[in-house]
């Protein structure tokens, strides 16, 4: 078994690693926090969890043929929000703005894996850059208003020319160790 998904890989530029750099340093200490390595930054198309490895070569196929008629774009990267509640935040993230493409190619990879077996995902399609998972929080207020504080002001544009499937393999610590296994460039 694998555990496997499918992602657009982001190099981070410097003005995330300040972001990310302001976000550490106005939380509380107190709070449990996993940052992600800036070096593991990705957009997930899709999350296919623990698959076995026969199914890889068909995963493949279906990649290929959804890249196939899917021309490059552009995605802009929007603002810092948080999945969870208000009360109880979980993954800090930043959200990228809805791309007819990139929902397309998306809703594209979702029905073509449903003819392999694998399910659908429930809810709705959130393209976000991950950028911690939050385990606890000292001081909610401290971590809103940091979070208000240093809100994205700017374009930063994404250019998406490929998508790439990923082994994640976890480790003793926190963080994953992902390996692609192969990429699908785009028209």
């Amino acid at each position: 078994m694998k555990r496997l998904f499918i992602a657009i890989t982001y190099s981070p530029e410097p003005w995330l690693q300040t972001l990310t750099h302001n976000l550490k340093n106005g939380m509380s200490k107190m709070d449990k926090t996993n940052w992600v390595d800036d070096h593991l930054y990705h957009i997930t198309i899709k999350f296919l969890g623990n698959i076995r490895e026969e199914k890889i070569p068909s995963i493949k196929n279906i990649l290929s043929q959804c890249v196939q008629n899917t021309d490059s774009f552009d995605l802009q990267l929007d603002q810092i929000k948080a999945f969870g509640s208000t009360y109880h935040p979980r993954v800090l993230i930043i959200s990228a703005l809805p791309h007819c493409t990139m929902q397309q190619l998306h809703q594209n990879i979702e029905n073509k894996l449903q003819t392999i077996g694998l399910k659908s995902d429930f809810g709705n399609f959130v393209p976000h850059l991950t950028l911690a998972r939050i385990h606890a929080l000292d001081d909610k207020k401290m971590f809103w208003n940091t979070i208000n504080r240093y809100q994205i002001n700017e374009t930063h544009i994404i250019p998406v020319n490929k998508i790439i499937l990923y082994d994640s393999i976890l480790t003793k610590g926190y963080q994953p160790r992902y390996v692609a296994l192969e990429e699908f460039r785009l028209k």
